[in-house]
């Protein structure tokens, strides 16, 4: 009878371990869906947890942010990429998505600073260099620093001081 006991507590103890860590597991799931709601719950109940990883921790709030920013909650998403950026601040892609945010809430120099913090991280960040040129758009500036991104290239005389002049802006 006692063997029966202690097989029957083994098991129900191997139970709930299997069901814990399926939950684990959906809830790191969850917060990489692209459904914004099913993304904002899963990535908080993975920041719940008291033992994740400080990086598993930044990739939650970058999912996070970009889900709340896809929802409009703007402020919420800017908390939590700046979290995110604290927790790892070499993460260009998080650079990136909190330009996008200000840019989003019309804060243009912001957001210009991220982008080119992103590219300064990694040179050859395309979704960076493209928001730049956008943004440089939006301010009016249509000449500054992303020269290969209008609509008609410029001739290959003045490919090198558009080269010289997006540099100056990435390193400036």
């Amino acid at each position: 009878m006692e063997r029966l006991r202690f097989g029957l507590a083994m098991f129900l103890a191997w139970a709930m371990l299997i069901a814990r860590v399926e939950a684990v597991d959906s809830a790191s799931k969850d917060c990489m869906a692209a459904d914004a709601d099913r993304s904002i719950a899963g990535c908080t109940a993975v920041l719940r947890r008291s033992k994740e990883t400080r990086s598993n921790r930044a990739k939650a709030l970058y999912n996070r942010g970009i889900a709340l920013r896809d929802k409009g909650d703007l402020d919420r998403a800017l908390v939590d990429f700046n979290e995110a950026i604290q927790l790892n601040p070499k993460d260009a892609n998080a650079f990136n998505n909190r330009g996008i945010t200000h840019r989003d809430k019309g804060d243009l120099d912001r957001a210009l600073s991220d982008f080119n913090e992103a590219i300064r991280l990694s040179p050859k960040h395309a979704n960076a260099i493209y928001n730049r040129g956008n943004t440089y758009g939006q301010k009016g500036e249509a000449g500054s620093g992303h020269c290969g991104l209008r609509q008609n290239p410029p001739p290959q005389s003045q490919k090198r001081q558009c080269l010289l002049q997006s540099w100056d802006h990435v390193s400036g």
